[in-house]
């Protein structure tokens, strides 16, 4: 779900394209980087890895423990009302919940409209220095 925009950032020499191994890592990653050059950058995954990127969000980047900033876009594998693979029926309903129980910030992007509900989180990411997930 997320290969065009892959492609679009990989052939872009305006990105720095950077691939981990799995979710886990490319949240720890982003959080090495910020400390060291002050930016947030933006990470994507798909929300059936979401599990995996768990750790670092819960342990590190919460607003409770080290406040890392975070901007991610995660394709949504199994959304509510679209067919999709039966192995991610289960995490495409329960990924709004389990943004929401790790106090993550999120808008749905469904058409461009619903952009300037992603410039209202940006602004409040660079404001409040909170973490922010963007689907």
């Amino acid at each position: 779900m997320l290969k065009p925009f892959s492609n679009l950032i990989e052939n872009n020499k305006y990105f720095k394209h950077l691939i981990a191994v799995n979710e886990g890592s490319v949240v720890s990653l982003e959080i090495g980087l910020h400390l060291s050059i002050k930016k947030v950058p933006c990470i994507y995954l798909q929300n059936s890895g979401l599990s995996n990127a768990i750790n670092p969000l819960a342990s590190i980047s919460h607003p409770k423990v080290y406040s890392i900033p975070t901007l991610i876009l995660i394709g949504w594998r199994g959304s509510p009302g679209l067919k999709d693979e039966p192995q991610h029926i289960v995490k495409g309903l329960i990924t709004k919940k389990l943004l929401s129980l790790l106090k993550i910030k999120f808008c749905i992007l469904k058409k461009m409209m619903t952009l300037n509900n992603l410039q209202k989180l940006l602004i409040f990411l660079k404001n409040l220095k909170e973490r922010l997930l963007v689907w």
